[in-house]
């Protein structure tokens, strides 16, 4: 248990100092990656506008977060809490209970879509 906490714990450190990495330099320079998909479409897709949600949640002004991507802000608990019980699982027990966590991920991915559609004809 010891070795594979001490395993996921470093993959969490580096993800998440990357994120950090990435949002100091967001906040600092004003200089985000752009959307490939906005770019060559001219569309928005089910995902732009999350940097700038991150930031305005950090800066804890969520209705400016809300404004950038209202499904991914309404439904980031969706993922988070089942993939941090995910975690907690593997590092207990070995073993991911992730069963509904597959339900959740494609019930997103069918949102994202459909969000993805309506943010560009309305």
């Amino acid at each position: 248990m010891k070795s594979r906490f001490l395993s996921e714990i470093k993959k969490i450190i580096i993800i998440f100092a990357a994120g950090l990495l990435y949002l100091i330099w967001a906040l600092v320079t004003n200089i985000t990656i752009p959307c490939v998909f906005n770019k060559l479409t001219g569309l928005l897709c089910p995902a732009c506008g999350i940097t700038r949600m991150i930031i305005a949640v950090v800066k804890f002004d969520f209705s400016a977060a809300y404004s950038y991507n209202k499904l991914l802000f309404i439904t980031w608990p969706l993922i988070l809490i089942p993939l941090i019980y995910s975690e907690i699982m593997y590092i207990k027990y070995n073993k991911r209970k992730i069963g509904y966590f597959n339900i959740l991920i494609y019930i997103e991915i069918i949102l994202l879509v459909l969000f993805g559609i309506i943010r560009n004809i309305i």
